[in-house]
């Protein structure tokens, strides 16, 4: 992802994130099914990339690609689920800031649309 050095005003952190993983619960059943299971909650600002940005085809394998700026540096890792407007996405790409202590700093992260926790995009790795 492209990355310009540039602040994100406070003000465009209004979208609510929560991020988790993938876990099992047995059902009353006796059947074991994936949950999302919540870790924490993050606000997120919407980030749009003008240069360098991922063109892919259309078509029935086309996917939703969401990128926002996050103030909680290090939290966020690759491939990790997030819930957003009860929609769930996989994190497919970051990128983390170079100066953690500067307050101004903030994480990249790119996340692609899934259909639930057992038809979510998963990435190997």
């Amino acid at each position: 992802m492209a990355r310009l050095n540039k602040f994100v005003e406070l003000y465009r952190y209004n979208t609510l994130l929560e991020f988790g993983f993938a876990g099992e619960k047995v059902g009353e059943d006796g059947v074991s099914r994936d949950i999302f299971i919540p870790t924490f909650k993050a606000y997120g600002a919407p980030y749009t990339l003008k240069y360098h940005e991922n063109i892919a085809n259309t078509g029935p394998v086309a996917v939703e690609k969401l990128v926002f700026a996050i103030r909680e540096v290090g939290k966020v890792e690759y491939n990790m689920l997030a819930m957003l407007n009860g929609e769930q996405y996989v994190v497919n790409e970051m990128t983390p800031t170079n100066d953690p202590l500067n307050a101004r700093q903030y994480d990249l992260i790119q996340l692609l649309r899934g259909n639930g926790v057992e038809n979510t995009y998963r990435l190997p790795g």
